[in-house]
């Protein structure tokens, strides 16, 4: 399991933490992939990816990005998520 977080601005009361699973999380690269698809996003503060459980982890800001943008970022990576859990 990776986790990479940016700092956190104070005050932000807009922050949300979801979990998805992603179809194609087969090795080390795939974190590295998913983890810089995700970064891009504006609003995208924490973001933690396993590997064993093909899950990932999402904090963001609601106000600067929403689920359908996390999705088109995977699915240009290569990966499919297959619920949001």
């Amino acid at each position: 399991m990776r986790i990479r977080s940016h700092e956190k601005k104070k005050g932000t009361e807009s922050m949300q933490t979801e979990a998805m699973k992603l179809y194609g999380l087969t090795s080390e690269s795939c974190i590295d992939k998913v983890m810089q698809a995700l970064e891009q996003l504006a609003g995208v503060n924490d973001v933690v990816v396993s590997l064993l459980r093909s899950r990932v982890i999402v904090c963001y800001d609601e106000t600067r990005t929403v689920r359908s943008h996390m999705e088109r970022v995977l699915r240009q990576a290569g990966y499919d998520v297959c619920s949001w859990v």
